[in-house]
């Protein structure tokens, strides 16, 4: 039998697991699962199942449900600019996911270079990395104006800015119900600082070196899980 993997399930039903074509490729075409194979899998909503495979088709697979556990999540959110690569907002799609990140909103500010992204290739990506970390929540990515994003009811609110003017504090960690704002390669305007300001938000620096955009998200990723 093969090794160590999470699967990926649109729909379960009365104990039974059904898998998309793509799913079917990977676990029987490449890995050789077989009728009767255990597998483990989850839905992306909390929960990891364990199963035995009961029926396989040409484009679809069938398992019916042993076992599951409901995992906990940590509610931390990341409103990230648009990168202007493609590659880049893959990369930071792929990252965030393997570290739990809740949600991934892809800002549309003052100084972004981009305005559109391909939302289902992300949302692919994102289905990956869970997989490939086995965790059993799949993370949710948003396309959000600066405007609306700011609007969050989340209790611990945090806007990253490179000003060390009006920088206040350096955080090691984030609480629960975490929110970090990280600016485009051109950085948020003073406008947007401020409006966030009015909003709850607390100005904090990174460090003394100014990192890219994803870099910059990547470490607050890393600080929510201490």
């Amino acid at each position: 039998m093969p090794g160590h993997f999470t699967f990926y399930s649109d729909k379960i039903e009365n104990n039974f697991a059904y898998f998309s074509e793509q799913e079917t490729k990977h676990a029987i075409l490449v890995l050789r699962f077989q009728l009767g194979d255990s597998i483990e899998f989850t839905t992306g909503n909390g929960i990891y199942y364990t199963g035995k495979i009961v029926e396989i088709q040409k484009k679809s697979f069938i398992a019916e449900v042993d076992s599951f556990k409901e995992i906990p999540q940590k509610n931390f959110v990341l409103a990230v600019g648009i990168l202007k690569s493609s590659d880049r907002m893959e990369w930071l799609v792929e990252k965030c996911g393997e570290l739990g990140v809740k949600q991934l909103i892809f800002l549309k500010s003052q100084n972004g270079e981009r305005s559109k992204i391909n939302l289902e290739k992300l949302k692919k990506t994102a289905v990956a990395a869970m997989k490939q970390s086995h965790s059993a929540w799949l993370m949710d990515i948003q396309e959000m104006n600066f405007e609306n994003a700011i609007k969050t009811n989340l209790e611990n609110k945090y806007i990253a800015y490179c000003n060390s003017d009006i920088i206040q504090i350096l955080p090691l960690k984030f609480g629960v119900n975490s929110i970090v704002f990280i600016g485009p390669e051109g950085d948020f305007t003073l406008g947007e600082i401020d409006f966030a300001k009015s909003q709850g938000f607390q100005v904090i620096g990174l460090g003394s070196q100014i990192l890219r955009t994803e870099t910059a998200a990547i470490v607050c990723a890393s600080w929510s899980l201490s």
